[in-house]
């Protein structure tokens, strides 16, 4: 099973990477499911998902920020 293929340990991977909270979280999760060894394809498509979780968790720090200031 492949997406595109991206290996299937990279799909798993970049899913768990989507479940972070916070960029702790998300270090230790992209440390604990082995991302940095991916290359090529699956490496794009990891750090891809690592960078749109990274752009949300920044924007749910913006948009908190916000509503405190109201």
């Amino acid at each position: 099973m492949s997406l595109n293929h991206i290996p299937v340990a990279a799909v798993i991977a970049a899913e768990a990477l989507d479940r972070a909270d916070d960029k702790d979280e998300l270090e230790a999760i992209w440390l604990s499911k082995g991302c940095e060894a991916f290359r090529g394809r699956a490496r794009d498509y990891v750090m891809q998902r690592y960078r749109h979780v990274c752009a949300r968790i920044d924007g749910n720090t913006r948009a908190l920020r916000l509503a405190r200031a109201i």
